[in-house]
């Protein structure tokens, strides 16, 4: 479903070169659509109501109903993904401040409140430094986030340690420079969201989000880099060559990243592996009950080893 949706974007695309490359650079994002986790499930309902909601009228109320509801639904896989709602009740609000004043806006938003109710206690009570639902046990400092661009830029999993720091320096550029229309509309929408992922956690005291828990909001990062090359304008070579050079370096990244037969997630697990522990004696009850735990279970179901 993304990659239809991408690929119609792509084709209607001015920069379709860039567009390709654009949905496509995230290695870690394709990593967990191969394992058919949550994570991925709820980057694709995210990626389906920002794509509606860009397709319709910004200010109709039908349009805010329809995306929030995708959105909801991806927090019925992960409970914290209801700052996607959040995010966008802000953004629609600041652009439509009449809508306060409509009872069906206000009647639906209190039933959309009413239902997260649980899913706001289950992140709450089941987030701790123990049960990293929400981010990592350790402890990282504001100059992690500011070098990866708030950890975004580590999903993009490179090869060079030093070019983590050209691509957020770029990206932090990008929030700087003035924009217009719909890239301006989507960085507000990632600004808003980040502003959220970062305020909630320290306000409660949880841990921060890193790595995979960052995956849901990928796409508002993806709409904002996509509307950012829309409406560029490459008036002479050098700025054609070097964007041409930056996206052909990170689709190359992103294939080289991809392997069928390993997870760069947990590098340490391969289909080879776990036949060879399967088809060991005793490796069964070990890899479920003891050191394998649920990941090797996972595994071995997936790749279809049976014991």
């Amino acid at each position: 479903l993304y990659f239809y949706l991408a690929n119609k974007l792509i084709i209607s695309s001015k920069n379709s070169f860039f567009a390709f490359c654009t949905f496509l650079m995230f290695p870690y994002v394709l990593e967990f659509f191969a394992h058919a986790r949550g994570y991925g499930i709820v980057f694709t309902l995210n990626f389906c109501g920002l794509y509606y909601f860009i397709n319709n009228s910004r200010n109709k109320l039908k349009n805010y109903v329809v995306t929030s509801l995708f959105f909801y639904l991806g927090a019925i896989s992960l409970s914290y993904n209801l700052i996607a709602i959040s995010t966008l009740f802000i953004f629609f609000v600041q652009k439509n401040k009449s809508i306060l004043k409509n009872k069906m806006f206000l009647i639906y938003n209190l039933a959309i409140f009413t239902f997260s109710i649980p899913l706001v206690k289950s992140t709450i009570v089941t987030t701790t430094n123990g049960k990293p639902l929400y981010g990592l046990p350790e402890n990282v400092d504001f100059i992690y986030f500011i070098k990866y661009f708030f950890g975004y830029a580590l999903l993009i999993d490179l090869r060079v340690a030093s070019g983590y720091f050209l691509i957020s320096f770029f990206l932090f550029c990008l929030l700087l420079k003035k924009s217009l229309n719909q890239e301006s509309e989507f960085k507000i929408l990632f600004c808003i969201l980040n502003l959220q992922l970062f305020v909630i956690p320290l306000i409660l005291n949880k841990p921060l989000p890193l790595l995979r828990l960052l995956i849901p909001f990928v796409p508002f990062l993806i709409f904002w880099i996509y509307y950012f090359f829309e409406d560029l304008t490459l008036n002479n070579g050098i700025k054609s060559f070097s964007a041409n050079t930056i996206l052909c370096l990170l689709l190359v990244n992103s294939v080289s990243s991809f392997n069928i037969f390993y997870s760069s997630v947990w590098s340490s697990l391969s289909r080879k592996q776990l036949q060879l522990k399967a088809l060991s004696e005793d490796s069964c009850e070990y890899l479920i009950d003891g050191g394998g735990g649920i990941v090797f279970e996972y595994y071995m179901l997936i790749n279809n080893i049976l014991c």
